[in-house]
């Protein structure tokens, strides 16, 4: 069983997707950080049943509006975490463009992204580099590392919110067993 490898240099496609296994990675380590914020941000280990399985782009929404009306929240920190929030969410949307568009190379080598859009016949075509796969999830893993930070900085007393349902559970099970 292999991976079928496209286009007149296989060694680059190999290195592409490898590139884009990166993004998808960052993207799912960003789907539990953005759990973790969540739960924080909400106070109670309870909020892990309701951001469990909640898409990115949901998560950030949600968390933009705990944020909002979070009243121990400094100005600046708010500002903080906003902007890391909508960073996030802009390298999502290119870590979508990357897995959901089809992905076509020409003769020259050119790795390109193609999309269709919605109303129309036309197709709209999109270079694509490793570069740009490896910035984005460089870019994804450094933004999950700021608000990890902000986390700790902003609700320390709610860090590990997120686990700390797993953990109760496991506890009692413990109890139980003994």
């Amino acid at each position: 069983m292999g991976i079928q490898l496209n286009g007149p240099d296989l060694d680059e496609d190999a290195r592409m997707l490898v590139g884009l296994g990166a993004v998808v990675r960052a993207a799912s380590q960003a789907d539990h950080e953005l759990r973790t914020l969540y739960c924080a941000l909400v106070g109670s280990p309870y909020a892990a049943v309701i951001a469990a399985g909640q898409m990115t782009n949901q998560l950030i929404t949600d968390c933009r509006a705990l944020i909002e009306v979070r009243l121990d929240l400094t100005t600046e920190g708010k500002t903080k975490i906003l902007d890391l929030l909508g960073e996030l969410k802009r390298l999502s949307e290119r870590r979508n463009r990357f897995v959901h568009d089809v992905w076509a190379g020409g003769l020259d080598g050119q790795t390109e992204l193609m999309r269709s859009k919605r109303g129309t016949k036309d197709l709209s075509f999109q270079p694509i580099t490793l570069n740009e796969l490896i910035d984005t999830a460089r870019g994804i893993m450094y933004t999950l590392v700021q608000i990890n930070s902000w986390i700790f900085d902003a609700l320390p007393h709610a860090v590990g919110m997120e686990a700390q349902l797993r953990w109760i559970e496991a506890q009692v099970r413990q109890g139980k067993d003994e």
